[in-house]
């Protein structure tokens, strides 16, 4: 089954997280939000990515670790179907 909406893995406290949600946000993009230290499973799937830096944007194929506000913006200009 295909991916339908990015997952924005994330962890309270996270300031950079709080940007990238905040970001999104902004730009109407629909999203789901996993928090790590909410739910163990979340914590294993982004481990799973290779990565223990947040957040990370996880949309299909692609996988942002660590993105700031101009990876964001390249990634909407390259999936512009994902916001309003």
């Amino acid at each position: 089954m295909a991916q339908t909406l990015p997952i924005l893995y994330s962890a309270m406290g996270c300031s950079f997280c709080e940007q990238a949600i905040a970001f999104l946000q902004s730009q109407a993009v629909v999203f789901e939000v996993r928090d790590v230290g909410e739910r163990e499973e979340f914590l294993q799937e982004a481990e799973t990515l290779g990565h223990r830096w947040l957040p990370i944007l996880k949309y299909g194929e692609t996988v942002l670790v660590g993105p700031d506000v101009t990876e964001l913006k390249k990634f909407l200009l390259q999936h512009p179907h994902i916001s309003s």
